[in-house]
């Protein structure tokens, strides 16, 4: 058998665990940014916005809080977390402030560069303190698919999370993945 546990403050959908306690005027530019330039700030894990993935100071501040978690996990019980998410609110509003756009426009449009390189700064500064904790975050709705020539860091974990058939998409959770239903999951997992 084996033992693990996701460290806090979740197991999923944890962006707004990390900007719950900021300031919507003072740290707007650390919200995503919606197509009418509304900064939209999440009430719940649900959203209605995400972080800025490309906003500096958000990821301070989300590298500051997963900071926090981790010396607070390391008070509990051993064996202590070694894997923590970082993944989007459970909505598909991305960013499209100027940056997170560039970012994207210079993957051919995809918008999981963004996550991917907000993931990889958490990654790479998270692993000078603590080189034994790995990221977690979702290929989801507007991240799902892979960033050809976007390398990730080592301690980089992802989570494919397409929707199933509850959202009439070609696939069956209960067969497996050689199955025909599976046919577009399995590549996009490989």
């Amino acid at each position: 058998g084996g033992y693990f546990r996701i460290g806090s403050p979740r197991q999923h959908h944890t962006y707004y665990n990390y900007s719950s306690d900021w300031d919507p005027v003072a740290d707007a530019a650390c919200f995503s940014q919606n197509d009418k330039g509304e900064r939209l700030v999440a009430t719940d894990n649900a959203g209605p916005g995400q972080i800025c993935m490309t906003s500096p100071a958000a990821r301070e501040k989300v590298l500051a809080k997963l900071k926090q978690y981790i010396a607070s996990d390391r008070q509990g019980e051993k064996p202590y977390p070694v894997i923590y998410d970082l993944s989007p609110n459970d909505n598909d509003a991305k960013c499209v402030c100027p940056a997170c756009q560039a970012l994207a426009e210079r993957y051919g449009g995809n918008y999981a560069a963004p996550l991917l390189d907000f993931t990889n700064f958490i990654a790479r500064e998270i692993r000078r303190d603590y080189p034994e904790v790995m990221i977690r975050t979702f290929a989801y709705l507007y991240a799902l698919q892979p960033v050809p020539g976007l390398q990730l860091e080592p301690n980089v974990i992802i989570h494919l999370a397409p929707m199933g058939l509850e959202f009439a998409q070609a696939r069956d959770t209960l067969k497996p993945l050689t199955a025909p239903e599976n046919a577009a999951t399995a590549a996009l997992l490989r």
